[in-house]
């Protein structure tokens, strides 16, 4: 069963969603890689989008309420800062984590898509992807997800441990993902997942040799 543990983590006025682990960057380099360059006449909306986005970071951990309220009106919130600028990737990208956390599974596919159109070159909404599709028992579309992660991010070690989960589930395997997890095996950090991964690489190379 694949772990999970979400965590909003807040970025200057953003916030971005990861899981197992992860890092900020700087305000300015978050700023630059999710709004790109700004536009004179818009300026102000997208300012104001962020600054929905940052509400929507307060109000999910608002222990003064309710489960339910909270995810609500952090949902409102995204949504608003997405129709304000539609290109804002890291609305797009939290949103559909809340919709995966809530197991809306057919909304946070679309709107994680989406974010990885906005941001190619970032492996957390391929990795989230990734996540939505196992948890919907689609382990080939989670394979690929994760696959496209590592390509973005060849040391995101979530990406590599989605992917050695979802390939043992589906009795995958080929050269490029024997390959990735042998070579992950070598730097995981967490001796537990590195027994894991190191299952699932002598899998796949007993696989490959039968053919």
């Amino acid at each position: 069963m694949m772990q999970r543990l979400f965590v909003w983590l807040p970025c200057g006025l953003m916030f971005v969603c990861v899981a197992l682990g992860g890092a900020c960057a700087s305000k300015e380099e978050v700023f630059v890689r999710d709004l790109g360059v700004l536009v004179p006449d818009n300026t102000a909306q997208k300012r104001e989008a962020v600054e929905l986005v940052d509400r929507a970071y307060r109000v999910y951990h608002d222990s003064g309420k309710g489960e339910q309220r909270r995810v609500r009106e952090a949902a409102e919130l995204l949504e608003r800062a997405i129709r304000l600028d539609p290109g804002f990737a890291t609305a797009h990208l939290n949103l559909g984590v809340l919709h995966l956390e809530q197991k809306s599974y057919p909304t946070a596919i679309s709107l994680l898509r989406r974010a990885q159109m906005l941001m190619p070159s970032d492996a957390r909404p391929s990795y989230h992807l990734g996540v939505a599709y196992y948890q919907m028992g689609h382990s080939r579309p989670a394979i690929d997800a994760f696959l496209e992660a590592v390509q973005a991010d060849p040391a995101d070690f979530r990406a590599v441990r989605g992917l050695a989960v979802a390939c043992r589930s589906e009795h995958f395997a080929t050269d490029r993902t024997h390959e990735i997890l042998r070579r992950a095996q070598m730097i995981e950090p967490d001796e537990a997942w590195r027994q894991i991964i190191g299952r699932e690489v002598a899998r796949q190379k007993r696989q490959l040799e039968i053919g």
